[in-house]
């Protein structure tokens, strides 16, 4: 791979001792001028400072190179910047190499990469189309809705019209009133009347008003008055709690002791008890294994008592 670059015409004398470490730079300057020999069109910014800048550009180069040559690189590869990024380095380098020295094949490739080039031009022209597809679709879906609101529209004219037939069924009695209304004469005398009337029984629901303003005062300093005295009342009862508190009976002391008393008393009375019950137990056992063993020897006594009839009567029997 070192020779055929040098043979491209790579600026920069490469040996393979430059990729016994990690050289991530050295890789990227590579794949950088490999892009440039496909397409002198296309840049890569070299920018290779932080982990996403560098993983960007590797997704950038293959995809490039993958578009071009037809090559598919493996980027993690290319990322660890050691031996395996030069043998996928190497393919690339061997393509162009080839391409180098055959004319034709270089002459089939940029056929190729013109045909592409045509491809790639169509296929971004159908995406504009689909484009303006999209947005004569919405264009039409706006103008459903806007029918539908005519329709609902057309449905509510029947409605209206039959309310301003009725309302028109009834200008004959209205334009008789009317008229009578307009024909009527009006005095000052009436008028001053009328208005004076208004403006007493303003008055008067404004004196009501300012009443219950008042009267809504009076409550309120009731209420703030109860308020106060109970908080007063509050106050008291706390500190009356507090000294009932921190009070202690005359009698406490007594009751203290007799309380201490009462508990080893009680605890005597546990143990008592518990030495009750256990020696209750143990009667209860000693009981039953005494009720056994007289069970037991009087069986056996009857037992012996059969044996020696029995025995009296072999002998008779034998005499």
């Amino acid at each position: 791979m070192v020779e055929q670059l040098r043979v491209l015409g790579y600026p920069r004398l490469v040996s393979m001792e430059n990729f016994r470490t990690p050289n991530f730079k050295l890789i990227a300057e590579i794949l950088e001028w490999l892009v440039h020999r496909y397409d002198a069109q296309i840049s890569i910014p070299l920018v290779i400072e932080t982990e996403q800048e560098r993983a960007f550009f590797i997704k950038s180069a293959t995809f490039y190179i993958l578009q071009k040559a037809r090559i598919k690189l493996n980027p993690k590869k290319l990322y660890m910047a050691d031996g395996h990024a030069v043998q996928e380095i190497a393919v690339v380098v061997r393509n162009l190499y080839e391409i180098t020295r055959h004319s034709s094949d270089f002459d089939q490739n940029a056929t190729i990469s013109s045909m592409r080039n045509i491809i790639l031009s169509k296929i971004s022209l159908l995406f504009n189309l689909l484009q303006i597809i999209l947005l004569r679709t919405q264009k039409i879906e706006k103008a459903s809705e806007e029918l539908q609101k005519c329709q609902q529209l057309a449905l509510q004219i029947p409605n209206h019209g039959a309310t301003l037939y009725d309302l028109l069924a009834k200008e004959v009695t209205a334009k008789i009133e009317r008229n009578k209304a307009l024909s009527f004469s009006l005095s000052l005398s009436d008028g001053e009347k009328a208005i004076l009337q208004a403006i007493q029984a303003i008055q008067e629901e404004l004196a009501i008003i300012n009443q219950n303003l008042q009267n809504v005062s009076s409550d309120e300093a009731a209420l703030d008055a109860k308020i106060e005295r109970r908080k007063k009342e509050y106050e008291q009862q706390q500190k009356r709690l507090a000294k009932l508190q921190s009070f202690r009976p005359q009698c406490m002391d007594e009751y203290e002791k007799y309380e201490m008393k009462l508990k080893q008393l009680y605890a005597i009375y546990v143990s008592k008890f518990r030495n009750v019950s256990f020696l209750q137990g143990l009667q209860n056992e000693f009981d039953r294994a005494e009720h056994e063993r007289n069970v037991e020897a009087e069986q056996n006594m009857r037992n012996m008592v059969e044996r020696m009839r029995a025995q009296e009567l072999m002998l008779r029997e034998a005499q």
